[in-house]
């Protein structure tokens, strides 16, 4: 037999993450550091921070940079990615971190699965970061950066995130960016006979025109660069649809402004209100990046309102959701579950490898006791190699439920390296004498009886 030369403990991979986010770092200097764009962004961050494994998540909320790396190399890939990010905002590392979100392994993977519940966003108990992660997670595997760690952090937090969002308080009644916004203004019944303006035709756009299904606007447009995405949008909403060359002339006639682009730099600024006659208008900007430029909040009769003012809309039991047992009990739970995949992954070449002897040693021991029988039908052959195999899984399974689920793990390990031979300068277990077949008579008496 072939046996494996490598160490039979692979260098435990740990999950990492790097963030900022709503409660720790205003707008200024999270639009910097967003990613407007998530294509090619996880090949990017994997590249400039030496990655394998990297999953950015880069939202309204949040800018978070997930990665995996090696234990002893965990300290050092936290530093990559602070410099990363800082380099994104412009601002010195050293500063930037008074508003990160640092967390390592079990840590880091409870993290995500509060996040993919809703319970660290600005609208607690939100929905859309579900399908933001799924498009992260996407995103990741199409720049060639999704490796098994990522992969399976992303799917508990989401079957976590599943479990505890229902424990969640929703006292706000709200569950969307989109709806905090037209919350912020008074509700659908504020905008009867207003002339309402989106632009923008992504998820948030959806939620947006969703949002507003119930309101008696005078007017409802949907203002998007490529039509191909707005028309559809628009139609099913009942929404008209408006060119990107139009925007000016669409919102000099507007009451209400929502923008909610991925655009790196504002698509409203002033001089788009400069040949418009002055009248009240409100600009609900949902882009991070701003999509609404600071200046146009100068104008007297103007208001904007970004993602960070909408936070009181969305938060009305947020005070309570850290200390809300069941769904931190639910993130927990999911939380060790990764921990216990992990030490387990770390050991699987000792488990394959001890599964592998196993099988060999079966198969050597069935064939001799076969050669000894002499002439059975396929049948008895059957019997006895089912017996073998049920032999060997029974006296397995301990071993390997130990090696699973064992705290020492790596120690427990070693030992069982040992005790089976298992290291590739141990001797193979000596073939025994060969032995006679039995007589014709004994052959043929049927087994199992």
């Amino acid at each position: 037999m072939i046996r494996l030369a490598a160490s039979f403990t692979v260098p435990r991979v740990n999950l990492l993450v790097v963030g900022l986010d709503h409660r720790t770092a205003p707008l200024w200097i999270r639009e910097r550091a967003a990613f407007a764009s998530w294509a090619g962004a996880a090949r990017e961050v994997a590249e400039r921070a030496v990655l394998r494994e990297v999953l950015v998540l880069s939202t309204c909320n949040r800018v978070e940079l997930y990665g995996a790396a090696d234990e002893h190399d965990l300290h050092a890939a936290t530093e990559r990615l602070i410099a990363l990010l800082a380099d994104r905002a412009a601002m010195p590392a050293e500063l930037l971190r008074d508003y990160l979100v640092t967390y390592t392994g079990v840590a880091a993977a409870a993290h995500l699965a509060r996040v993919a519940s809703g319970m660290e966003s600005m609208v607690l108990g939100e929905t859309q970061i579900v399908s933001q992660i799924k498009r992260a997670l996407t995103d990741a595997r199409s720049d060639g950066v999704a490796g098994r760690v990522i992969e399976r952090a992303v799917s508990l937090a989401l079957a976590a995130g599943k479990r505890a969002r229902p424990h969640l308080p929703h006292t706000s009644g709200v569950h969307s960016v989109a709806e905090a916004g037209v919350r912020a203004l008074g509700g659908v019944a504020a905008l009867s006979d207003a002339s309402v303006v989106v632009v923008g035709a992504g998820a948030t756009a959806a939620d947006l025109l969703r949002a507003l299904s119930g309101a008696r606007t005078r007017r409802l447009v949907l203002v998007n660069r490529t039509l191909d995405r707005a028309l559809p949008l628009a139609a099913r909403h009942g929404a008209a649809v408006a060119s990107w060359e139009a925007l000016e002339v669409v919102v000099a006639d507007a009451d209400v402004v929502f923008t909610c682009t991925s655009s790196a730099a504002p698509v409203l600024r002033r001089e788009h209100l400069a040949r418009t006659a002055p009248r009240r208008r409100t600009f609900v900007d949902l882009g991070v990046p701003r999509n609404v430029a600071p200046e146009l909040a100068e104008h007297s009769a103007t208001r904007v309102i970004d993602v960070d003012s909408l936070g009181a809309w969305g938060q009305a039991g947020a005070a309570t959701a850290h200390a809300h047992t069941d769904a931190e009990a639910e993130v927990s739970r999911w939380a060790a579950r990764f921990e216990r995949w992990q030490r387990t992954s770390a050991l699987q070449p000792t488990i394959a490898q001890l599964r592998d002897e196993a099988a060999r040693v079966r198969d050597l021991e069935v064939e001799r006791a076969l050669a000894r029988l002499g002439a059975v039908d396929p049948r008895e052959r059957e019997i006895v190699r089912e017996m073998a195999t049920r032999l060997v899984n029974k006296l397995l399974h301990q071993p390997l439920a130990a090696l699973s689920g064992d705290a020492d793990a790596a120690a427990l390990a070693a030992s069982v390296r040992r005790l089976f031979a298992l290291d590739a300068d141990a001797p193979a277990v000596p073939n025994e004498p060969a032995v006679p077949s039995l007589p014709a008579s004994r052959a043929a008496t049927p087994l199992g009886v």
